[in-house]
């Protein structure tokens, strides 16, 4: 008998301790909890969580779990009851084991954001315990045949022609990846930067809003390039949030970017959407995390929104607010 231990994504305080006890709640099951050597079983991970919490479920594929429990595929993220704002959503792994024995599956780790706030939750061990049986095998009925030795084949002047004629092929393949390497690089670090001596008339609301049209017009999420599609989105905000307010925002932290703002005197509901926004880009692009199709909209929404709310406004529309106040 032997055990199997899942890591853990990272260490942290317990989630309960989190904004006043409303950290979400995991479990897990087996779906069966008892096979034979070789069958197949579920583990369905499910957790309750407040509607507008993310949860990033653990890649098992990357776990390192070693041979003994084998994982063979990921279902997709199911929503199982909703009650007002609780959500109880689940994700099924498909798994197998082809040694018989007692096999702890371990805590599994489910990572938990809630805006500037991001830990980990387990699941209880003894809840993934798996029993495997083997098989009765009747030596005396059965022969047993000897392993057949290693045989020896001359290598041929075919085989190194083959490899001959594929080395110019993978030059080929690596110069062009070289290309598409070198443009990549160009647009993302290539282009001039806006320096305190250059000059730039344009505001930052007009510039952040002419980039948000082009993002949508892009389609990225619909098209799968969802990382890229938050990667974009979050660079504009932080551009904007750099040009309106005078600070490197796309070097700050998204807590430290939140509070800087909370001292400029941004209204606080704007605090609060831009920090949302961002810890939301910051799960998808550290995490991998991927939202809800209905998310990537209302993310876009909100960046409209606190690109228009915040914007610099123009002293004749100051003074004309002025006097109609």
């Amino acid at each position: 008998m032997s055990l199997v231990a899942l890591p853990c994504v990272c260490g942290a305080a317990p989630a309960d301790t989190l904004r006043g006890g409303s950290a979400p709640r995991a479990s897990v099951r087996l779906m069966p909890d008892t096979i034979t050597i070789g069958d197949r079983f579920v583990m369905r991970v499910t957790v309750d969580k407040d509607l507008m919490q993310q949860i990033v479920f653990p890649d098992l594929a990357k776990a390192g779990r070693g041979d003994t429990v084998e994982l063979v595929s990921v279902g997709n993220i199911d929503t199982v009851a909703r009650d007002g704002r609780r959500l109880t959503i689940a994700l099924d792994y498909t798994m197998t084991c082809f040694e018989p024995g007692l096999f702890g599956l371990g805590r599994v780790p489910v990572l938990y954001g809630d805006k500037n706030v991001t830990d980990t939750l387990y699941t209880d061990a003894e809840d993934a315990v798996l029993l495997v049986k083997g098989f009765d095998i009747d030596t005396l009925a059965q022969t047993i045949a000897d392993i057949k030795p290693v045989r020896q084949t001359p290598f041929t002047f075919r085989e190194l022609l083959a490899y001959l004629t594929t080395l110019p092929v993978l030059l080929s393949l690596a110069g062009v990846l070289l290309v598409v390497a070198a443009v990549l690089l160009w647009r993302r670090y290539g282009r001039r930067r806006v320096t305190d001596g250059d000059v730039c008339d344009e505001p930052a609301h007009e510039r952040a809003i002419r980039e948000l049209e082009r993002l949508s017009e892009e389609k990225l999420w619909q098209n799968g390039r969802v990382k890229e599609y938050y990667t974009r989105l979050s660079d504009i905000v932080r551009d904007y949030i750099a040009r309106r307010y005078g600070f490197p925002a796309l070097e700050t932290t998204t807590p430290e970017l939140v509070e800087r703002l909370s001292r400029m005197d941004v209204d606080r509901r704007e605090c609060d959407r831009a920090g949302e926004l961002l810890a939301l880009s910051d799960l998808v692009k550290f995490a991998k995390y991927i939202p809800p199709v209905e998310r990537h909209r209302e993310l876009y929404d909100e960046a409209y929104i606190f690109v228009e709310e915040t914007k610099e406004m123009p002293a004749a529309e100051d003074e004309a607010a002025d006097t109609q106040n």
